[in-house]
């Protein structure tokens, strides 16, 4: 897999939207600005690369989150509100699973930062488990399960041949080994 915008454009433009929906065009770096201001430190360069490209699809199971997007369950600072412990942890909201769970990126200040899924079932403060090394990784995992290709997050083998950084990323379990 690559982390090359080219597939992801591809994947969005084949993805499934809402009736009237289109893919929203990238923030401004004013609009960056005021989203670390908010997150009260640096963003990761794949989320800064992400909203450049694109803000807040509704592509995929439950949309891929963005900032100050007009839709208040595409939005990050929304999830935020709703849950101001994962900013304070250094997870940002960025995409949900469409039956009320969530993905975030854990921007913790580490050189990667993978992103984890949040069973909200089990507590909306709990890693559940990673599903991508970082969010390249993730994006094209999202959209691509989403299409029905791939065994993503469960099949380990599948998994890792497309993402093989996800076997030494830290934070939570890999979803094969979580109980």
């Amino acid at each position: 897999m690559t982390h090359d915008w080219q597939v992801i454009e591809v994947l969005l433009q084949a993805a499934t939207l809402p009736p009237d929906a289109t893919l929203p065009a990238g923030i401004p770096d004013t609009a960056l600005q005021q989203l670390q201001a908010a997150f009260g430190r640096e963003l990761p360069p794949q989320l800064v690369d992400w909203l450049r490209r694109s803000n807040g699809p509704c592509a995929g199971p439950g949309g891929l989150f963005g900032y100050a997007t007009g839709t208040r369950h595409l939005d990050i600072d929304y999830y935020w509100e709703l849950y101001p412990a994962w900013r304070e942890r250094g997870w940002i909201p960025v995409a949900g699973d469409g039956c009320g769970n969530y993905y975030v990126l854990l921007a913790t200040g580490a050189a990667a930062a993978p992103v984890a899924f949040i069973d909200t079932a089990e507590g909306d403060d709990t890693l559940a488990y990673l599903v991508a090394s970082d969010l390249w990784h993730f994006i094209d995992f999202y959209l691509r399960s989403d299409a029905g290709e791939g065994g993503w997050p469960f099949d380990q083998d599948d998994v890792l041949a497309s993402d093989p950084m996800l076997a030494n990323a830290a934070g939570a379990p890999l979803p094969w080994l979580a109980d």
